[in-house]
């Protein structure tokens, strides 16, 4: 039996620009998405934030390495979920490669009311730029423990 977590994740998986209509299908109106650059509420600004991803990222390849559903301390009476992801795509015309994880917490329907994603700016994105890349890099050297 297919459940809610691997609906929404073969639709993760499978998304394209020309998909987004049956991904949001899978969330709720007033869903909670959050990454390091995003806070929003509602199906539509989460549609906006997709569609933004595949203009500046062009053809994108999202795959999930784990996934499973766990017991949370507290999640307001939704089913929690985490998933181990991979998102490889173009940026600034080079290959790009970020992993992650996200919380996912799904209501009584199956629909996703929120979806959390975790992954580090700094060195999956930041890095990348030419001043501020250069200054995250020294201070990497600095901080690290030989």
């Amino acid at each position: 039996m297919t459940d809610a977590l691997d609906i929404y994740t073969t639709a993760l998986q499978s998304l394209t620009a020309d998909r987004l209509d049956g991904l949001m299908l899978l969330v709720g109106e007033d869903m909670h998405f959050r990454d390091p650059f995003n806070d929003c509420r509602g199906r539509d600004h989460y549609r906006a934030i997709l569609e933004d991803m595949f203009d500046k990222l062009g053809a994108i390849k999202f795959s999930v390495d784990a996934s499973a559903w766990v017991a949370p301390r507290d999640a307001g009476g939704a089913r929690m979920a985490l998933i181990k992801w991979m998102l490889a795509a173009e940026l600034q015309k080079k290959p790009w490669c970020v992993e992650g994880c996200s919380d996912i917490r799904f209501g009584p329907s199956g629909l996703v009311l929120a979806h959390y994603d975790y992954w580090d700016a700094a060195s999956g994105l930041y890095e990348r730029f030419p001043v501020i890349g250069g200054v995250l890099k020294l201070m990497r050297r600095r901080i690290r423990v030989d």
